[in-house]
């Protein structure tokens, strides 16, 4: 399916939830182009992907993951793990995006959680329940701890580096040159209770057990 670069852009994300095949084709579509399509203008990408535009795959992604409709009803929690000596800009911008953003016909919640030590991190997500946990590139050395909690957990972890995911995070959305691309560590994702969709997968780049 070819989507075009600027209707991509402009679809509101609630409009391509939805279920059945039909749906998930029309979604595969919708992220397909923002993945292929964004970050077309300038010849010096920046070291990381913008913020906002991280923020928006995030919450398509998580669009494909079979657990949602089966969660209890009420909104989709996303923990967002951060440093406090830094800015946090990946944290506030799911945020600000939450505000009008839905998933599977149900409201997004964001809440911050400051990273101390797994421990406390266990204890921080046996009481929020989210589905998933952003973490930032500033807490990639941390991800071996952090990712022995989300697999304890079933919570999906997301970073935004390639050492990240290959460190053991389910899946990171990071730089390829100008675009941005999905890369899902299938082993990890699986250990942490994902059930991705085929069409996600097929956007993405694979690694882990099971990869092609």
């Amino acid at each position: 399916m070819v989507v075009g670069c600027q209707r991509a852009r402009l679809a509101p994300m609630r409009r391509r939830e939805g279920t059945g095949a039909f749906a998930r084709r029309l979604a595969a579509g919708a992220l397909a182009a923002a993945v292929f399509c964004a970050g077309r203008a300038g010849s010096q990408p920046a070291p990381a992907l913008p913020p906002t535009l991280h923020a928006s795959l995030v919450t398509r992604i998580l669009a494909y993951d079979h657990r949602i409709p089966l969660l209890p009803a009420g909104a989709v929690v996303v923990a967002a793990l951060i440093d406090p000596s830094k800015k946090n800009e990946p944290a506030a911008a799911l945020e600000e995006l939450a505000r009008g953003a839905s998933i599977a016909g149900r409201p997004l919640r964001v809440e911050r959680l400051a990273w101390r030590s797994p421990d406390a991190l266990r204890a921080d997500l046996l009481r929020l329940q989210p589905v998933a946990l952003l973490v930032p590139r500033e807490l990639d050395g941390a991800v071996e701890q952090i990712s022995q909690v989300t697999r304890a957990l079933s919570v999906l972890s997301i970073g935004s580096t390639d050492v990240a995911v290959r460190a053991g995070l389910g899946l990171a959305v990071v730089r390829r040159g100008s675009r941005p691309a999905i890369v899902v560590n299938l082993r990890a994702a699986r250990a942490e209770g994902a059930s991705l969709d085929a069409a996600l997968l097929g956007l993405s780049e694979l690694i882990g057990e099971g990869a092609p």
